[in-house]
């Protein structure tokens, strides 16, 4: 066999065919790409499981804490579960926020800070402790105000009294008695 000069090396078949190069000899093939094809089935089961495994379930009737169509939800549903079980206690709506600017003492900016802080309602400002509403008021920047009348006011309008609380008005001066 002649080889032809190179500087580093020389090919044996410089001077006719280069031989053929079959990467997968036998049958390494087939067995190759079955262990492919089962290592790819594999895969795609286990990362649909792990994606599977990260959806929270939904309960039926769960509360009204968060924005979007309950109804939409309703008309995606089954007719089975349309309805809940007779058993379930009925759903309380959410509590409807009260206009507390009607109070003396309280306005847009104040009545805001106390929506933040979870009072939202007549009902929910008459039960609040001053102490509790003067911490909200002193973490807002609001220290100069005097929250002491406000559950007494809010009682009066979460019972309906306005006559009273129209009364007790007039003897406050921002909210505090002269």
């Amino acid at each position: 066999m002649k080889t032809v000069p190179h500087l580093f090396f020389s090919l044996p078949w410089a001077e006719g065919e280069p031989p053929t190069f079959d990467p997968f000899p036998g049958d390494v093939v087939p067995f190759a790409a079955v262990l492919i094809l089962v290592g790819i089935v594999l895969l795609t089961w286990w990362l649909l499981q792990f994606q599977v495994s990260q959806i929270e379930p939904v309960e039926i009737g769960h509360g009204g804490d968060h924005d979007h169509d309950h109804a939409a939800h309703m008309e995606a549903a089954p007719a089975a579960m349309a309805e809940p079980p007779a058993d379930l206690p009925p759903e309380m709506p959410p509590p409807v926020p009260d206009d507390l600017k009607k109070l003396e003492g309280i306005g847009p900016r104040v009545e805001a800070v106390l929506k933040a802080a979870g009072i939202e309602t007549f009902a929910q400002l008459a039960a609040a402790e001053v102490d509790r509403l003067a911490a909200i008021l002193d973490e807002a920047d609001y220290q100069y105000m005097n929250p002491g009348s406000w559950p007494e006011q809010a009682r009066l309008a979460a019972d309906e009294d306005w006559d009273a609380l129209q009364k007790l008005m007039d003897e406050l001066t921002g909210g505090m008695t002269e």
